[in-house]
């Protein structure tokens, strides 16, 4: 170990904000490798008395401009003509590059360790990712975008920003972006409050749609998400509508664009600091012009206007500062928290949370950064189809990261978490099992499946999984009691033999050894008996087919099909409104702007008269008509 921080109390930026206090965190190589609220058998080479002392993550910074400083001025200057003199030649390339090396070394110093850059001159923003990375400059991490893609007098267009004629030449400017090795591509879809012309005309549409496709299309291909500069309602239905990924600033809200964030899985960033001076400064001291003021109060109120929708709706949102407009410095990240805290409503705490893990996840890169915690411990999600996932993905996943020249930078997959039924309700097939056991294997991977609804996959109908196939396939699985019939607790079980050894001395020290554990067996060895574990499974299923033919019945679609004690109608709103004081349901998402998807469960406590009342009440609810507006 390295270095030992000691007695230190540690923020670790999750969702709970949980406060370690008093704790010691050990470090190896540049990784937290020990985090514990006792101090670490190994002996450090440094110790660091953190006594009164808080260790949180560094800032992440979700949206730079690498090159401008911030400084404002009385006059506006031309960004076509400076960067064509910066580029013009080797020393003055490297004079930029140099700038933007001091430029970096500013956000570190000021508390922030990531940067994501969108938009800048040339290939300095990878240059300057790059020398940061071999630990040749002092500077953040740095997730670079270099030049944007634009159009003929668009945003940034030929400053920071090539200017695409049509969509093939769009196509290929990413293509050739994509050359450089960036992280991500940046679009400059709308105008903004500098090169609107009239009050009322910020963010108006410059890139047309099927030009915001072809590149976000190519960029797709190339495995390269896209962020885009969107300043107008128009301008965000585009960009959504098309393919971008992230939402740069933003623009008032309706139904239909939160419903497309959600179904694109896109985000916002929020930059609230570059629209404040021109929306809120005296015009004396911002030198804007009048219809630069107006413009700004107009871009100010849309961005807080669709955060504070985003955030209403579960759509992430995350910050950044647009360094380089006026008074937006490289060393002000620490007032977009103070402005997304007093504008948006959040709390500090979740505006820490948001500028740090939050931002990390976005960015794609929490198995690096944006927590305090000790190595090896990170879900890493794949996109699931109907609740599941594919041999194909997990060996996909695994190889990507073994061929990462940085992978010692990430977390390292070690095991596959599967449930089933999964959380839609579906079941893994007894080939699909199979195969995903069989890359397990191959890849060195262990097995886990969550069997916390086991019952009710095991009696549904089309199950061909049986208990010894899930023997057989995993290392570890559990038969889960709570949901089926028991007081408490599930059923370990542990195929592997390698991994029985000191099980019993991990449950005594995670405070799961009870006084009186043989009463949490006797529970499974009467519920294995006589089949009454699928039997008290098979009657909830029973009941769960009644509601499903009940719906069917009213032509209710559903959001997946299964065979489970788990049912996904999509009602609408109206009907979920009338039945609201009755029943409890559990919401899975908007479908549209008048229906919703949520889930109905029957259990083993479930009885035949709440079913048939709830089956009473949606024929009641579905025929009555709508009130008129």
């Amino acid at each position: 170990m390295d270095t030992l921080f000691s007695h230190v109390n540690i923020v670790t930026m999750n969702e709970q904000m949980t406060l370690w206090q008093d704790a010691f965190v050990g470090v190896t190589d540049g990784k937290i490798a020990y985090m514990a609220k006792k101090p670490p058998e190994e002996q450090p080479k440094k110790i660091i008395d953190a006594t009164g002392m808080v260790l949180m993550p560094g800032l992440i910074n979700m949206h730079v401009h690498l090159p401008a400083s911030g400084k404002p001025k009385k006059k506006a200057s031309d960004p076509k003509k400076l960067v064509k003199l910066i580029t013009s030649c080797a020393l003055t390339n490297r004079i930029g590059v140099s700038m933007c090396e001091g430029y970096a070394k500013t956000e570190l110093l000021s508390g922030v360790t990531t940067i994501r850059t969108v938009g800048g001159v040339a290939d300095y923003d990878t240059k300057i990712r790059d020398l940061a990375a071999a630990g040749k400059i002092l500077a953040p991490r740095v997730l670079a975008s270099n030049m944007a893609v634009s159009v003929p007098g668009g945003h940034m267009a030929g400053s920071l920003a090539y200017e695409a004629h049509s969509a093939e030449e769009a196509a290929a400017l990413v293509e050739k972006i994509a050359a450089e090795k960036p992280d991500l591509i940046k679009l400059m879809i709308t105008g903004g409050v500098l090169d609107a012309e009239v009050v009322g005309e910020p963010g108006v549409l410059r890139m047309q749609p099927e030009l915001v496709k072809a590149a976000c299309d190519k960029a797709h291909s190339l495995s390269m998400i896209v962020a885009a500069h969107v300043e107008s309602p128009e301008g965000v239905m585009a960009a959504l509508q098309n393919g971008v990924d992230s939402i740069e600033h933003g623009a008032q809200p309706s139904d239909e664009m939160i419903t497309l964030f959600k179904q694109r899985k896109a985000f916002q960033i929020s930059t609230i600091s570059p629209a404040l001076p021109y929306a809120l400064f005296d015009r004396s001291i911002s030198h804007a012009t009048y219809e630069q003021q107006e413009n700004g109060k107009i871009v100010f109120d849309g961005i807080i206007a669709l955060a504070k929708a985003n955030l209403a709706s579960g759509v992430p949102v995350g910050l950044g500062t647009d360094v380089g407009c006026p008074y937006i410095t490289h060393y002000d990240m620490w007032r977009e928290l103070c402005y997304f805290v007093k504008y948006c409503g959040v709390t500090p705490a979740f505006a820490l949370h948001t500028a740090t893990l939050l931002n990390a996840r976005l960015a794609g890169i929490d198995g690096e950064t944006g927590s305090i915690e000790a190595t090896g411990h990170k879900v890493l999600a794949i996109p699931g189809k109907d609740g599941k996932i594919t041999a194909r993905q997990i060996k996909d996943l695994v190889l990507a990261h073994r061929a990462d020249e940085s992978f010692e930078h990430t977390v390292q997959p070690k095991l596959v978490y599967l449930s089933t039924p999964t959380e839609l309700g579906t079941l893994y097939t007894l080939d699909e099992l199979e195969a995903i056991s069989n890359i397990c294997r191959e890849l060195g991977l262990y097995l886990f499946v969550d069997g916390a609804r086991l019952g009710y996959g095991l009696a549904a109908k089309g199950n061909d999984v049986t208990l010894p196939d899930l023997a057989r396939l995993c290392d570890v699985f559990y038969i889960g009691g709570t949901k089926v019939g028991a007081l408490f607790g599930e059923a370990v079980v542990i195929s592997n033999s390698a991994l029985k050894e000191d099980f019993r001395y991990l449950i005594k020290q995670h405070g799961g050894m009870l006084a009186k554990g043989r009463l949490l067996g006797l529970q499974f060895e009467i519920l294995m008996e006589n089949d009454l574990y699928t039997t008290i499974a098979a009657q909830a299923l029973a009941l769960a087919d009644q509601i499903r033919d009940c719906l069917a019945s009213l032509h209710v679609p559903m959001l997946v099909e299964n065979t489970t004690n788990q049912i996904f109608p999509i009602l609408p709103n109206a009907v979920l409104e009338k039945l609201s004081g009755k029943y409890v349901f559990c919401e899975q998402c908007p479908v549209d702007d008048t229906h919703r998807a949520v889930r109905i469960c029957t259990s083993w406590a479930t009885v035949k008269e709440n079913v048939d009342a709830l089956c009473q009440d949606l024929r009641q609810a579905m025929a009555a008509p709508e009130k008129s507006a």
